[in-house]
């Protein structure tokens, strides 16, 4: 029940700007955003890194 309430309160929250959950949310969902950026650009430089290392290997056969 507990659950049920908080998700109602998120949706509100989405919905209603002036609701009091309102800028948590949106709070939340940046650090969510800022976070799979920073995911997104540490994948990057693994597979740039990988690119390297495969190029690398290549040229020296």
């Amino acid at each position: 029940m507990k659950k049920n309430f908080l998700w109602k309160n998120i949706i509100i929250g989405k919905i209603d700007k002036n609701h009091p959950q309102s800028e948590t949310i949106d709070e939340s969902i940046d650090e969510i955003n800022n976070t799979v950026d920073e995911i997104s650009k540490e994948v990057e430089e693994i597979f740039t890194s990988f690119g390297k290392m495969t190029n690398d290997i290549d040229d020296k056969h």
